[in-house]
């Protein structure tokens, strides 16, 4: 065993002992509070309390506090906010409208292809021999991208220099730019 160890069982050992064999009467001893100065810890608390916490007092009566009046719900809240949160637990449609069938022009199948297009995520880069790689993932699928590599048949890896990835959409040509970070 190492010294520290050593040490550390003889200190169990030590406090179990006490624990075990130590003096357990009980004190009959009260302690008391020790003495205050003068101060009063009424008017300790007022002074440091702000004006429009202090109890307003009469000057006949020093002890009781004056209490003032309610204010109404519907004054502090207003009308229509208990009629719009009435049921705390409604479910609420936070996506978009859906569109309305509109007489505009089709759009280019380029346009459309590439709107529709899962976007790659980045979730890592790595430098190995002065080479750099970048791992997307793209749904559930893991890609290893290095320059000029082919990504699914869809994206072309163009260059890697960080913090910038650049990306072609082999479809319809349109090149992206990703940022991956500075080179660590």
């Amino acid at each position: 065993m190492k010294p520290l160890h050593l040490l550390m069982a003889l200190g169990l050992l030590v406090s179990a002992w006490l624990a075990f064999f130590g003096d357990k009467t009980a004190q009959q001893e009260v302690v008391e509070l020790p003495a205050r100065g003068n101060v009063e810890p009424r008017d300790a608390r007022q002074a440091n309390m702000p004006q429009n916490n202090q109890v307003a007092r009469t000057p006949g009566d020093a002890a009781q506090p004056v209490i003032q009046a309610l204010k109404p719900r519907s004054e502090l809240i207003g009308e229509q906010a208990g009629a719009a949160n009435g049921d705390l637990f409604a479910r609420q449609n936070w996506g978009a409208p859906a569109a309305s069938p509109s007489p505009q022009a089709p759009l280019p199948a380029a346009a459309v292809a590439a709107a529709s297009v899962p976007v790659l995520t980045y979730v890592g880069k790595k430098q190995e021999d002065g080479v750099w790689e970048v791992y997307l993932s793209q749904q559930d699928q893991l890609f290893i991208a290095r320059e000029k590599t082919v990504i699914d048949g869809k994206y072309r890896v163009e260059s890697i220099v960080p913090p910038r990835l650049m990306l072609t959409y082999l479809p319809s040509s349109q090149k992206q730019t990703m940022m991956i970070g500075e080179a660590q």
